[in-house]
């Protein structure tokens, strides 16, 4: 299930989340579960359990390319459950973030250059991890969201910090931005097919979509966008006509 993502200023992003004591519990199963499905749906490359209002210790990220970040090296798509996190040098690196709960913006935030990372995958194992570049930046995003950060509180400069749309104009990630806040207002059933016929209209659709799967799961092609496109329309079509607005191009 597609969850609703909480925004900046929700005071449940500014808790530190409770560690999981049952992480063979099937309710946690289920979470990540829906983590996984939210995060594709709106094509992030990252997710932690506090930003869908889940108060533990959960992240997930990873992707081979990402819509939202097509000039970064592949980061192996990962669960973590009760995370923990290790900066192995002082060295410090800037970069622009954005993140799905500071919708249609962007920061040029400091992150230590390499980090040691670990914790316990959903199969119940534990992994150790150093990584360095956007792979570390990722982490370090995510394991920020367990503690009640959010990337806007580490920029050091807020003339760094603004809409995408005035930071780097003509970019295509402002108008995907957008798409994304029209489609968090549609009633849940219909953010789906409205995602993807927005990728659809993307030339890196299939690319950006060809890893979207869970750690563990077997591969699978990639869903065909024509097929749902029907009933895509229909729920449109149900939906705007109550609403007494255009049957075929809705103002979303």
């Amino acid at each position: 299930m597609v969850r609703t993502i909480l925004k900046m200023g929700d005071e449940r992003l500014q808790r530190v989340a409770r560690a999981v004591e049952h992480p063979d519990d099937p309710a946690v199963k289920a979470i990540i579960a829906d983590m996984y499905e939210t995060m594709y749906s709106f094509d992030g490359a990252d997710l932690a359990a506090p930003q869908i209002g889940i108060d533990l210790r959960v992240l997930i990220f990873g992707f081979v390319t990402n819509a939202r970040y097509l000039n970064e090296r592949p980061v192996p798509v990962t669960t973590l459950i009760n995370p923990w996190l290790e900066t192995l040098t002082g060295e410090v690196e800037e970069a622009w973030e954005g993140c799905l709960s500071v919708p249609g913006m962007r920061g040029l935030v400091p992150r230590a250059a390499r980090v040691r990372y670990g914790g316990m995958l959903e199969d119940g194992s534990s992994i150790t991890r150093e990584a360095s570049g956007f792979h570390a930046r990722v982490f370090q995003h995510e394991f920020d969201h367990l503690n009640g950060i959010l990337y806007p509180q580490k920029i050091t400069d807020m003339t760094k910090f603004g809409f995408i749309e005035a930071l780097f104009p003509g970019d295509p990630l402002a108008a995907m931005e957008a798409h994304q806040r029209r489609v968090a207002r549609l009633p849940e059933r219909m953010r789906a097919c409205a995602n993807r016929r927005e990728a659809a209209s993307r030339p890196q659709f299939h690319r950006a979509n060809s890893d979207r799967q869970r750690p563990g799961q077997s591969s699978r092609q990639p869903r065909r966008v024509r097929h749902g496109s029907v009933i895509c329309h229909r729920w449109l079509r149900q939906a705007h006509k109550h609403r007494g607005r255009s049957a075929r191009r809705p103002s979303m």
